[in-house]
């Protein structure tokens, strides 16, 4: 089993926070998480581009290396 699902059932709880690499992340998934009352925030967001993407499609933070995405 793949995807969130799959991550849910190898931990076998539900954090709080979903942290995936930014380039898995789908307003799918973001729906997935937040159905199961999980935030997510991905990593590593380094563009201003990919930020807006991943904003557009409801994330709830952002792990980056570059706080200039954020002027």
């Amino acid at each position: 089993m793949n995807g969130v699902a799959g991550d849910m059932k190898f931990l076998s709880f539900t954090p709080t926070i979903y942290s995936p690499d930014h380039t898995l992340v789908t307003a799918k998934l973001v729906q997935e998480c937040h159905a199961l009352g999980m935030k997510v925030i991905p990593w590593t967001v380094n563009t201003k581009e990919r930020l807006q993407e991943l904003k557009d499609m409801g994330i709830d933070g952002v792990i980056s290396d570059d706080p200039r995405i954020f002027e």
